[in-house]
C-alpha cells in the first residue's frame, strides 16, 4: 500500500531524501550510487525473460520465430526457429541479469541484506531463474538446513513467517487494540536508528547547557558561508599533506593560509613515527547498544556513522587526530568534542582490534594539539 501510493505516473518511486529515511529505487536507478546499508528485496522473483510467452519472438541474428500449429492433431508448439530464438534470447537475458545483480551487490558501503523465498523443491533442484537461485547455487554444496556462516557473510533460513496479506487484515489488527493502550517500549521509538557522530556530540554538548556565544574568542569572525568553505578547504589541504616527508606545499586552495598548513605538518609529523599505516578522512559505521552512547537502560543497537580525520596505526596501538577549524580556545574544544572522540575511539578499537592510546584535537587556527 505504501509503495503503490508513492509511485508516480512514469513508474518511478517518489522518495524523500532525509538522513533518517529509506530510499526505495530500482536497480537501474541505483547505478553509480552508494549507500551505507542496502537491502535487495524480492530477489526470488523469476527473471522477466523467462516469463515471456509471446506468439512471435524476434532475434536480430536469427529473425522472427512463430508458433507451429499442427491442425491435424490440434497441437500448438514452438517452431524450430522460435525455439532457437528463445535459447539465444535467454542466454542474452541471463547475461543482462548478471550485470544487474553485480550493480545491486556493489551499491552497499558497509552492509548488504538480500531477502527472498525458496521452496523445499526449488532448494533440492536449484535452477538459475532468479537472483536467489543464482546466489544459492554458488554455495549449494556448503549450505545446511540452518544456512551457512562465513567470515564476511551469512545465509539464514526463516520458516513459517506470518504476514498480513491484505489491507483488511491490517485494519482488523488495529481494531483489537484499546484506544488507551500504551505500548510498553514506546521510549525506544524516540531513538533514531541512524545517527551521526557530529549530531550525537552536538546534542550531548547542548544538554550541558553551554552557550557558545559566551566562550568564542573575540578574534576575527567570519561569515557563516565563508567559514564553512574555509573549513572544507583546510581539511582538504590537510588530507593531501604528507606527514612522512619534509613539508612541501602540494595543494593550492584559495582560502587556505599555508603557514597554518606548514605549522600543522610540524605539529603532526612526530605522531606518525613508527606508524605501520596512516588513514585520512576514514569513514566508519558501527552498530552499538544505545546504552554505550548515552546514559540509558536501552540495549537496542543503533547505527552510528562518522569520519575520522587522521588515524595513525602503530604496532600495538592507535592514535586519533580530529581537525577543528574553530575560534574556540583549546580547553573548550577539548570539552566540547569529548563525546565525539569517545565514539571515534569505540569505532576504531572495534575495527582495528587495538587500543586507542592517544586522542588529539588539532586546532587549525591556533596550531594547538590538545
Amino acid at each position: 500500500e505504501v509503495v503503490e501510493s508513492n509511485v508516480n505516473s512514469s513508474g518511478d518511486f517518489i522518495t524523500i531524501d532525509k538522513e533518517d529515511s529509506v530510499t526505495l529505487q530500482t536497480i537501474h536507478k541505483s547505478k553509480g550510487l552508494e549507500y551505507p546499508v542496502v537491502i535487495l528485496f524480492n530477489s526470488s522473483k523469476m527473471f522477466s525473460y523467462l516469463r515471456e510467452n509471446d506468439a512471435i519472438n524476434f532475434n536480430s541474428s536469427i529473425g522472427f520465430g512463430v508458433d507451429y500449429f499442427d491442425t491435424e492433431n490440434r497441437i500448438k508448439m514452438d517452431s524450430l526457429t522460435k525455439y532457437a530464438i528463445k535459447l539465444s534470447n535467454n542466454k542474452k537475458g541471463y547475461k543482462e541479469e548478471l550485470r544487474l545483480l553485480y550493480v545491486a551487490l556493489t551499491r552497499a558501503k558497509n552492509k548488504l541484506f538480500i531477502t527472498g523465498t525458496i521452496s523445499n523443491k526449488e532448494f533440492d533442484d536449484i535452477n538459475k531463474t532468479s537472483y536467489t537461485n543464482m546466489l544459492l547455487d554458488c554455495f549449494a554444496e556448503e549450505i545446511t538446513e540452518d544456512g551457512l556462516e562465513k567470515e564476511n557473510f551469512a545465509i539464514e533460513f526463516v520458516q513459517d513467517v506470518e504476514t498480513l496479506s491484505t489491507k483488511t487484515d491490517m485494519v482488523r489488527q488495529y481494531e483489537v487494540l484499546d484506544n488507551d493502550f500504551k505500548y510498553p517500549n514506546q521510549n525506544k521509538f524516540n531513538i533514531s536508528f541512524k545517527n551521526s557522530v557530529t549530531g550525537i556530540n552536538s546534542e550531548h554538548y547542548q544538554e550541558k547547557g553551554y552557550n557558545l556565544k559566551n566562550v568564542i574568542a573575540k578574534t576575527t569572525q567570519y561569515e557563516v558561508g565563508d567559514k564553512a568553505k574555509m573549513g572544507v578547504e583546510y581539511h582538504s589541504a590537510l588530507e593531501l599533506l604528507d606527514l612522512t616527508k619534509e613539508y612541501e606545499k602540494n595543494s593550492d586552495f584559495e582560502l587556505v593560509d599555508y603557514n597554518k598548513i606548514k605549522l600543522a605538518h610540524e605539529k603532526l609529523s612526530p605522531l606518525v613515527k613508527d606508524a605501520i599505516s596512516i588513514k585520512k578522512e576514514a569513514e566508519f559505521m558501527m552498530y552499538v547498544p544505545y546504552s554505550k552512547v548515552v546514559e540509558s537502560e536501552i540495549e537496542d543497537k543503533i547505527l552510528i556513522q562518522g569520519v575520522v580525520d587522521l588515524i595513525i596505526e602503530k604496532e600495538n596501538s592507535i592514535i586519533i587526530v580530529d581537525y577543528k577549524f574553530s575560534q574556540l580556545p583549546a580547553n573548550i574544544l577539548k570539552e566540547k568534542y569529548a563525546e565525539q572522540l569517545k565514539l571515534y575511539k569505540l569505532a576504531i578499537e572495534q575495527a582495528f582490534k587495538k587500543p586507542v592510546e592517544h586522542m588529539y584535537i588539532y586546532s587549525i587556527n591556533t596550531g594547538e594539539l590538545v
